[in-house]
């Protein structure tokens, strides 16, 4: 191989580890807070198609009931009105998805814009009060991700590829959030505590490092214990209390880690992320 194909190669090599590369699934990203808001959402609207009646032309779907329903707000519903209606719209660069629950009036929406690298993903709750709002853009050679809960920043995660590791450094910022959506209450005051900032080195797939505030190698769970967003289904639930009460149908007694798993499989196929979660849970059962 003469000297030009080798520099040709090693281009390529390095490109193409540069595109691979990304935050471990394991650990604080865009993607894992989005498909855990996901998640919660799409468990619902599984549920609803489960015990209530569906209509849809692929732009909305319409959610009734063949009996009066009472929603968790108190508001009777008699039986054939809408219970929720889910209301799609799509242009080239922004989705949004409007959710109008036992009121009529509008509950809560999703709104994503752009593609790829650059890309946002926002919850707003009633009211438009934004709820979560993720917002990954790529500077030069760094990639930023912004975590905000209620209009305040939560996290800055950077993203770089090194000469011999990819690394992605977390910082966390103070903040306190107070929420009393339907009765539900949520106080989280972490103003002083979210000091420094956490660092992960991903040499090889066996070989990653995560460091403290002193760069100070830690264990994954010490890690994972010192940076993660918790909470995240008890918020998103509030957001749609709204709904009527619903479970999913059991048809058996099979083992319920097993039908939980499954579940959370068909939620992530049916919203097209976390496939490689599907992935993995096939492999562990075949």
């Amino acid at each position: 191989m003469n000297i030009k194909n080798s520099l040709l190669l090693a281009i390529l090599l390095t490109f193409s580890a540069q595109v691979q590369a990304s935050i471990p699934r394991t650990l604080l990203s865009f993607e894992q807070v989005r498909d855990d808001i996901k998640l919660v959402i799409n468990n619902k609207i599984l549920q609803m198609r489960q015990n209530f009646i569906e209509e849809t032309n692929g732009q909305y779907f319409i959610y009734s009931s063949d009996t009066a329903v009472k929603c968790a707000t108190k508001i009777n519903v008699p039986a054939g009105e809408e219970i929720l209606k889910i209301v799609k719209q799509k242009n080239r660069t922004q989705e949004t998805i409007s959710y109008y629950s036992c009121s009529k009036e509008l509950t809560f929406k999703e709104v994503i814009k752009g593609s790829g690298v650059n890309v946002s993903y926002e919850l707003f709750g009633e009211g438009s009060i934004s709820i979560y709002k993720l917002l990954r853009r790529q500077h030069g050679d760094k990639i930023f991700t912004n975590l905000y809960i209620n209009r305040q920043r939560i996290y800055e995660i950077i993203e770089q590829n090194k000469k011999d590791y990819y690394e992605i450094v977390y910082k966390p910022f103070p903040f306190t959030l107070n929420f009393n959506i339907f009765g539900l209450k949520i106080h989280m005051n972490k103003e002083l505590e979210r000091t420094g900032f956490y660092t992960v080195r991903i040499y090889s797939a066996k070989k990653i490092e995560y460091r403290d505030p002193s760069a100070d190698l830690i264990s994954l769970a010490t890690f994972k214990r010192a940076v993660g967003l918790r909470g995240t289904s008890h918020l998103v639930s509030a957001v749609m209390k709204d709904l009527p009460e619903t479970k999913f149908l059991n048809t058996g007694s099979s083992n319920a880690k097993m039908l939980e798993e499954l579940r959370n499989a068909q939620t992530f196929l049916l919203s097209g992320t976390n496939i490689e979660y599907v992935k993995n849970l096939i492999n562990i059962y075949i």
